[in-house]
Order: C-alpha cells, then structure tokens, then sequence
C-alpha cells in the first residue's frame, strides 16, 4: 500500500481524534469555569498540551505560507516540494509536542510516523 494513504490516514485521524477530545475533555467542561481544566487530573498536562498545539499552528500556517508563496512563484507545485514542505511540518510538530508535553501526549508519536512516511518519498 502506498505509504501516503497512510501518512493520509493518520493524518485525518489524528485530526479527528484531537478535534472529538478536545471538545468533550477541554473546551466544554471550560465553559461556564474560572481558570483551564484538568485533563487526566493534570491542569499541567492541559496546559503543556495548550501551549504546544497554539506552536504547532503557527508551524501549519508557516508551512501554508511557503507553499502559497511557491505557488505562486511556480504555478506548478512540484511533488518534491510538497514532500520536503510536509516532512519539515510533521517534524516539527513531532519536536514541538515531544519537548513541550516531556513525551506525555500521545500526538508525538503520530506525527514522527507521519513525517517518516511522507519523508521516505524525497528523492535525495
């Protein structure tokens, strides 16, 4: 199977499983209270998990940038391209929810199998 439906897949999962959670164990439980709420019983891991995902869309919309700009310059997008532009993001991401949640959100993971998977169509 084509290692991009997969890095597809995990992708819209990853996005889907974050969206449902995020809804019912953050943000509604939010509503009508002072302060953030504790996911797992940890108003630090809540905290750790807002902080890297607020970097992670500023990772996303600089990576929409670059692709914007060389489409732009190039009306063409060339695979190769888009390939090193994802890879970058995912591992970025990866970085970014590593180092800030000290490994304990599980979206690390995720998102280093998905720049390896996009990654391994680069042609060096």
């Amino acid at each position: 199977m084509n290692l991009l439906i997969w890095a597809a897949a995990l992708t819209f999962l990853l996005a889907l499983g974050h969206t449902i959670y995020g809804e019912f164990w953050i943000f509604r439980p939010w509503k009508g209270t002072e302060g953030i709420p504790n996911a797992y019983n940890s108003s630090l891991l809540t905290k750790r998990t807002l902080h890297f995902v607020w970097l992670i869309v500023g990772v996303f919309g600089f990576c929409f940038s670059f692709l914007f700009y060389h489409l732009a310059e190039q009306p063409t997008l060339e695979y190769q391209f888009l390939y090193r532009a994802s890879t970058v993001t995912f591992a970025l991401s990866f970085l970014i929810s590593f180092l800030v949640s000290r490994g304990r959100h599980p979206a690390w993971l995720i998102f280093l199998v998905i720049s390896i998977l996009v990654g391994s169509r680069i042609i060096l």
